[in-house]
């Protein structure tokens, strides 16, 4: 009797772990970069990464209540649970779970992290390939001070923006490093990287650090061509200093440059006008001596700044005019991407009425523009949609007064010798006199104001004035 109940007791159990499944952890992996050759990671305190465990099932479900549990060493020597990640009834075929981890910010220098993964289960079969991950915690005795770039137009006003670059342009990026320790060579690497026309980050540059002493500085040099793209760019290059000793990025480790296609300078008009208002009297004629303008219409093409806008004015004429101006002038004038601006020339016309009857180009005047572009102080592009305008010069207007209409009470007690009565007024009585002006035709300026002109009137009798008189008697003598 005691032979049979063995036999089915042990039927029993074959039965039970014929029906388990069989767990597997095949490997354990970190987001980490850095791997020592000895097997373990590097990592700053408080510096996150991702844990990914790889495990299998095999022959059934895994059973209920079933979980794959992360710990990792606290600051006091002990172990903490880092997250818990259920696995119950998952099917037979490869699996993973992650988890998201912090290392600890403990209060000395150097802390032995271990990473532990065990599953907890009933009655399940479970393999380890692996199941821990050593990870040294330190401060990295290197870091980045400061990240510079010998581009020579630097932002001061948009926080965000820290250079401006053309598309294309080259330039030197400056990284200096620091060592608070003594740092074996050949150890760590200075990378930069910089975007690309869609915006990813592609490896730019890389330096291998030699051995460095403690509070010794560093500076490592990089060449970098910003990238040609279809529109403007908003690069960041990004400085990173890792391996055995620099587990983690540097302090100021980023650099934002504006990359712009070149300010490019268009001329998109040239004309003469009368005063800086705009306001239009007789142009293009101008009186000789007259000063007046030539206005410069200039717009930026491009999305680059340009600055210090020169100007270069000659003329020509058949007639031998020759009016009066600087044949350069600079402008303390900075137009922006997209702007547009108005330079004004002063010029005095010639004081000589060389020019033709009438004519519209008794002087012709013609510009050429410079400036230099911002992002790489060299000259900017220059392009014309109009480059010159032509004057006629006048002489002044010539009046003749030819007529005369008199205005006013008349009291016609007196009569003259024809019986007509004679006009006359009292002081204090109104007058209007008309007087009719001609103005000489031919190569003349207009007259724009008669109002301008200063008159007086006198009264003669006999060659010598009447005075007026008091009274509403008729005027004496």
């Amino acid at each position: 009797m005691r032979r049979w109940v063995f036999v089915l007791m042990l039927g029993f159990f074959l039965v039970a772990q014929a029906g388990a499944a069989v767990i597997t952890v095949d490997s354990v992996r970190t987001t980490l970069p850095h791997r020592s050759p000895d097997g373990y990671y590097f990592a700053a305190p408080d510096e996150n990464h991702t844990v990914t465990v790889y495990f299998t099932v095999a022959d059934t479900n895994v059973e209920d209540s079933s979980a794959i549990n992360l710990s990792q060493k606290d600051c006091s020597g002990g172990t903490s649970l880092v997250g818990t990640a259920d696995i119950s009834n998952l099917a037979p075929g490869a699996h993973f779970t992650t988890f998201s981890v912090t290392e600890p910010n403990c209060p000395f220098d150097t802390l032995w992290d271990t990473l532990k993964v065990e599953v907890t289960h009933h009655s399940d079969t479970v393999n380890y390939s692996e199941s821990t991950l050593v990870v040294l915690v330190r401060e990295s005795p290197l870091r980045v001070d400061t990240v510079y770039s010998s581009l020579p137009n630097v932002e001061e006003e948009d926080s965000n923006i820290d250079y401006h670059a053309n598309m294309s342009q080259t330039h030197q990026v400056f990284v200096r490093v620091v060592a608070s320790a003594d740092v074996p060579a050949d150890r760590d690497t200075v990378y930069l990287f910089n975007r690309d026309c869609l915006g990813a980050y592609g490896l730019a540059g890389q330096y291998v650090l030699p051995a460095m002493s403690a509070d010794e500085t560093l500076l490592v040099t990089f060449d970098i061509t910003e990238p040609n793209c279809a529109s403007d760019l908003m690069d960041s290059l990004r400085v990173i200093v890792s391996g055995y000793d620099a587990p983690s990025y540097g302090t100021g480790d980023t650099l934002v440059v504006s990359v712009e296609k070149p300010g490019s300078l268009v001329v998109d008009n040239v004309v003469a006008v009368a005063d800086t208002e705009f306001a239009g009297y007789n142009e293009p004629f101008f009186t000789m001596g007259q000063q007046f303008y030539l206005a410069v219409v200039l717009r930026n093409a491009g999305s680059g700044r340009v600055d210090d806008i020169n100007v270069r004015l000659s003329s020509s004429s058949v007639y031998g005019c020759s009016s009066y101006f600087d044949t350069l002038t600079a402008f303390d004038t900075s137009l922006s991407g997209g702007d547009t601006c108005v330079l004004l020339i002063p010029i005095v016309a010639d004081t000589i009425n060389h020019g033709g009857t009438g004519t519209t180009d008794d002087e012709i005047f013609q510009v050429t523009v410079s400036g230099t572009d911002a992002n790489n102080l060299g000259d900017c592009g220059v392009g014309y949609t109009d480059d010159d305008d032509s004057i006629g010069i006048v002489m002044p207007p010539s009046l003749h007064l030819i007529g005369v209409d008199g205005y006013g009470p008349a009291y016609t007690g007196e009569v003259n010798d024809w019986g007509n009565p004679i006009p006359w007024m009292n002081f204090w009585d109104p007058a209007e006199l008309v007087f009719y002006i001609y103005s000489d035709t031919g190569d003349y300026a207009v007259v724009d104001s008669i109002a301008d002109y200063t008159s007086f009137v006198d009264l003669f009798k006999d060659g010598a004035v009447v005075p007026g008189i008091s009274g509403n008697e008729s005027p004496s003598a």
